[in-house]
């Protein structure tokens, strides 16, 4: 592991957006199978593609897409979701904000006042 290993990074931005409990743990769990890359990898990188390994370097940088364009994904639904309750809560006054706060039905990030981090 080294800095630029984003496993820890990751599992803390996930957490910090997902309040509750049981999501969290789903999330974490979600995030766990990344450490999956090694096994993956003893399976691509077989001497049979020695000596440029064209083909598993291949195989990697495009599974190296797919992830950013997933998470570039997730970025755009959180700013979305983001800018609709700032725009749902921008007319309310302290007390409505309050009684948002001590609302019992809606908890974590179901809250309109809850902000994901980006």
């Amino acid at each position: 592991m080294g800095a630029s290993n984003p496993g820890p990074l990751m599992a803390a931005w996930l957490s910090d957006n997902t309040p509750e409990m049981g999501t969290r743990s789903i999330i974490i769990g979600i995030n766990g199978y990344s450490n999956l890359a090694g096994v993956i990898a003893g399976q691509l990188f077989k001497a049979q593609y020695a000596p440029s390994y064209s083909f598993p370097l291949k195989v990697t940088m495009v599974l190296i897409i797919i992830g950013m364009v997933g998470f570039a994904c997730i970025r755009f639904v959180f700013q979305h979701e983001n800018r609709r309750r700032a725009k749902k809560i921008a007319g309310w006054t302290a007390e409505e904000l309050e009684a948002e706060r001590l609302n019992s039905t809606r908890r974590g990030n179901q809250k309109l006042t809850f902000v994901y981090g980006l």
